[in-house]
């Protein structure tokens, strides 16, 4: 039973420490949050500038408004446009409930109907031109595909049927090639933006990656270390296996920085991390604590630490640069009221112990 338990917190550990050594990747959920909440936080000022673009439509008119039934259109258009600039108003006091995206479509669907009815009563294409500022805004501020693509497919339709209804317009096929010209910008800006979401991301997760991994050895560092240590403590409590806290220092380290510069000493910081992740198993956790220094928690017994003190070794001849080292051991038990934190500065105390009595031993006998 005890040896399913310890199975079963190795795997445990090890899922945490594949999670926080996964290369960064962007994820669709959060992508869609960051969608979901600028669109938001755009909706205010979409309604409220869209609603002042109908209002500035009814008054610089671009032709004439001739009939009682045209000026029936500009005064509709102007009252939607008056509409949707309270609207703006009122969200940005009261907020934007849900992603936003259903609000800023709303607006968009509804000036393009306001304008191609205004067009329509005026007998005139001459509106076009504000009807593709709306296809161009749509572009950054829908950001999620689908409501970008329903904004664009619904305003092409409202304004290919008013089109169809003013045949006689000298001007439709000019604006014709100034709506495809808005629509490849609204394209562009689209792609752009979330392209620049998606790197965002991707930094985001780079810089969360970095805030856990050691960046000299790619291994955890102090924070990422106690991020797992304290996940793999809980685990081997609930199984009643102990941690055993292995701190591991680099001799001489200081003397090579001195003599043979810092990439030197980089140089035996990368072999011994490369050793250590050779001589412990694949569900122990390894981190680089500072400096010199390295960290190695496992849930279990493990071998004695004169074992694993020779395996190291042994791998560490093969270096050219044959650095040693020195370890402590202490070992946290599930019944014990200490933390993780006293358990690393017992064994911390206990490598340096170790390293005072080999210093010794060197001293007394110096052949």
């Amino acid at each position: 039973m005890a040896r399913h338990s310890t199975r079963t917190s190795f795997i445990g550990v090890s899922s945490l420490q594949r999670e926080l050594h996964a290369p960064p990747t962007i994820d669709l959920a959060d992508l869609n949050a960051r969608r979901d909440r600028l669109t938001a936080a755009s909706a205010p000022t979409v309604a409220a500038a869209v609603g002042v673009l109908l209002i500035l439509s009814t008054v610089l008119r671009l032709r004439p408004v001739d009939g009682q039934q045209g000026m029936v259109g500009v005064v509709v258009c102007a009252t939607v446009g008056a509409a949707l600039l309270l609207a703006g108003v009122v969200m940005a006091v009261r907020g934007v409930a849900g992603s936003g995206h259903a609000a800023v479509l709303l607006v968009l669907l509804v000036a393009a109907v306001a304008l191609c009815g205004s067009m329509l009563a005026m007998n005139t294409l001459a509106l076009t031109a504000y009807v593709q500022l709306l296809v161009v805004i749509a572009g950054p501020v829908l950001l999620r595909m689908t409501p970008f693509v329903v904004a664009l497919v619904s305003i092409w339709c409202l304004w290919l049927g008013l089109t169809a209804a003013l045949v006689d317009d000298v001007d439709a096929p000019g604006w014709f090639l100034a709506m495809i010209a808005a629509t490849v910008v609204s394209v562009l800006l689209h792609s752009m933006r979330t392209d620049a979401l998606r790197a965002l991301g991707a930094s985001l997760f780079r810089a969360e990656a970095l805030a856990v991994h050691d960046s000299l050895t790619g291994l955890l560092n102090r924070r990422g270390l106690m991020m797992v240590g304290e996940e793999a403590v809980e685990l081997a409590e609930r199984g009643r296996e102990p941690v055993t806290c292995t701190f591991i220092d680099i001799d001489g380290l200081k003397l090579v920085n001195d003599t043979e510069g810092h990439e030197a000493g980089d140089r035996v910081i990368v072999a011994v991390a490369d050793a250590m992740t050779e001589t412990f198993r694949s569900a122990d956790v390894i981190a680089r604590w500072g400096g010199d220094e390295f960290v190695v928690l496992a849930v279990g017994p493990g071998p004695e630490l004169a074992t694993i003190e020779q395996r190291l070794m042994r791998t560490l001849e093969a270096d050219p640069a044959h650095p040693r080292v020195s370890l402590g051991r202490a070992v946290l038990l599930p019944w014990q009221e200490d933390t993780l934190e006293d358990a690393l500065q017992r064994a911390d105390q206990e490598m340096y112990r170790n390293k005072a009595l080999a210093r010794a031993r060197a001293e007394a006998d110096p052949t």
